[in-house]
């Protein structure tokens, strides 16, 4: 989901959105769910034993899709976390949004919104998240 977009007469091509070439299977993008969240755990176990006291850890993640079914990665990051002995303390949301006329108005990131319209074009009913 990172890289770089060049729109062009035939839609969208995205172009340096990979991790690595593809050797590095210990890379944590190339897991499923479990090996991500037990990759998550290790880490945070790691996190944990340089924490002071009521010191904290802070993770940004986000769903995604992977054949057209939502993965929840802020629930297994939770998870993840208590695994690692730690106690979560809040979660938060963001939204990407615009204010229209006193309204908030979703504006989507770019490359969930292209597998929403890839989806629907293909006869696959998908809403976008958040």
């Amino acid at each position: 989901m990172h890289g770089l977009v060049r729109p062009g007469a035939d839609g969208v091509t995205k172009f340096d959105n990979a991790y690595n070439d593809g050797t590095d299977r210990g890379n944590l993008a190339y897991r499923d769910l479990a090996g991500l969240a037990d990759g998550f755990a290790q880490i945070l176990t790691g996190c944990h034993t340089l924490l002071r006291p009521g010191g904290l850890v802070v993770v940004t993640a986000r769903p995604w899709r992977k054949h057209d079914e939502l993965v929840d990665l802020p629930s297994a990051v939770i998870g993840a976390g208590i695994r690692a002995g730690l106690t979560p303390v809040d979660r938060c949301v963001a939204l990407l949004a615009a204010i229209r006329d006193g309204g908030l108005v979703g504006r989507p990131s770019f490359f969930p919104l292209q597998a929403v319209r890839k989806a629907r074009a293909a006869g696959t009913p998908m809403h976008r998240p958040g």
